[in-house]
């Protein structure tokens, strides 16, 4: 009887999804991006302007109305981080003889 098993033998995991989310879930509700300085309620004044290039650092920062607070949003600290990592791989090898 032989058996192995070898357990993410590299330690290798690659990322599957980073944090997509830029502004800080924190803001208490008051703090998103408006494109255009339309907010999504303006129904379709806010489609038009999400739909043509706008500038998202100037929503970022807060420049001409861009965000509901007018001021800076918070910026997530976790934007562009690992969300989610690949499993680790395992090899299992085995020989068994019964007589």
């Amino acid at each position: 009887m032989f058996v192995a098993t070898f357990s993410n033998l590299w330690n290798e995991r690659a990322v599957v999804a980073v944090h997509e989310q830029v502004d800080s879930p924190y803001g208490g509700g008051t703090q998103y991006a408006t494109p255009g300085g339309q907010a999504v309620f303006n129904g379709p004044a806010f489609h038009a302007a999400a739909m043509k290039p706008w500038r998202v650092s100037e929503a970022l920062n807060g420049a001409n109305g861009a965000s509901s607070t007018g001021g800076p949003i918070a910026v997530s600290s976790l934007y562009g981080k690992p969300l989610a990592y690949q499993q680790p791989r395992n090899i299992r090898l085995a020989v068994r003889f019964t007589f």
